[in-house]
């Protein structure tokens, strides 16, 4: 399987809004359904929104579950500042708990 590294930094400085979150998040996607497993660097970022962690981030979680998401995706944790990873840390453990959620929730019905 290719590896693709997608450094977050060339998202731009700003790292805000869902907008800019889901653009990331559509690369991710594209990579991924070309057959990568994607490698995402957080070398230079230093201060993103939880909006834009949590649209580029945690709704890829939704989009492809958590084992797809654990298989395809690889969060270099190193190149990220501890802030950064806490709060990607937090929006990946709620954003994954929804996903058990709902898988718990389908195969009681």
């Amino acid at each position: 399987m290719e590896v693709s590294v997608l450094e977050l930094s060339a998202a731009g400085n700003h790292m805000l809004t869902r907008p800019e979150g889901k653009a990331v998040r559509d690369n991710i996607k594209a990579l991924i359904e070309s057959g990568a497993r994607v490698h995402i660097s957080f070398t230079g970022v230093h201060a993103p929104s939880p909006s834009f962690i949590d649209e580029a981030l945690g709704r890829l979680v939704l989009d492809l579950g958590e084992d797809q998401f654990r298989r395809r995706v690889l969060l270099i944790a190193d190149s990220a500042t501890e802030t950064v990873r806490r709060l990607t840390n937090k929006v990946l453990a709620h954003r994954i708990q929804q996903v058990r959620a709902s898988q718990d929730s389908s195969e009681e019905a």
